[in-house]
């Protein structure tokens, strides 16, 4: 699916919403592609199955340059850290984190490490969106939707900027998250921009 993407459009490639079928009509009731979305849980092993998709797309793509984005800096330390621990021994890949919070130059080496290094994972919340030079990343996920179209439209603009084709990976952790994100993806890939400004500030939140 074409999306809107800056000064130009892009192909939208959805995980696990590939071949001739591509993205599922929406269908009566439950809209069928918020049931493709991966699916995380509370605990330390909540991420278990994102982090083995991510093991199962770098041997598919022939390495692993991803940035991924969620809605808070808690859920960043969570989430970096449940990535790190299940990754650590399995690939050559650090997971790094991106947020207000933490220290300038640890932010500096995440960003170093995603524009410099052949293969990264960086966890971030809405500071790495726009303004940071991060290099050619391969896919970004998408942890739970962020607060507008315009945001999404922002996020996974950042993956594959040398080329034409952005590669998503959706992960919700209930059936609320994954109705907002269907709507929030297919309302870019039909180009239906908010009507008022993004007035929530995840990054920042608790």
């Amino acid at each position: 699916a074409a999306v809107h993407v800056g000064m130009g459009f892009r192909s939208l490639e959805i995980d696990r919403c590939e071949g001739p079928n591509g993205i599922p009509d929406r269908g009566d009731g439950v809209d069928a592609l918020s049931q493709r979305f991966l699916r995380s849980a509370a605990g330390p092993n909540g991420y278990a199955g994102l982090a083995k998709r991510l093991i199962e797309l770098r041997r598919q793509l022939g390495g692993l340059k991803a940035l991924v984005f969620v809605p808070s800096r808690t859920r960043c330390d969570l989430l970096s850290g449940s990535l790190s621990r299940f990754l650590q021994g399995r690939v050559p890949v650090r997971v790094h984190a991106h947020h207000g919070s933490l220290d300038k130059l640890y932010r500096e080496n995440t960003e170093h490490a995603l524009s410099e290094n052949d293969e990264a994972v960086a966890v971030a919340t809405s500071t790495l969106e726009v303004g940071i030079d991060i290099g050619d990343v391969g896919l970004v996920v998408l942890d739970g939707p962020p607060g507008s179209v315009s945001s999404l439209l922002q996020r996974v603009g950042r993956g594959n900027r040398r080329s034409n084709t952005v590669f998503v990976v959706p992960v919700v952790r209930n059936d609320v998250e994954a109705a907002t994100l269907a709507s929030l993806l297919r309302s870019a890939i039909a180009g239906e921009l908010d009507e008022c400004p993004d007035t929530a500030h995840y990054s920042v939140a608790m």
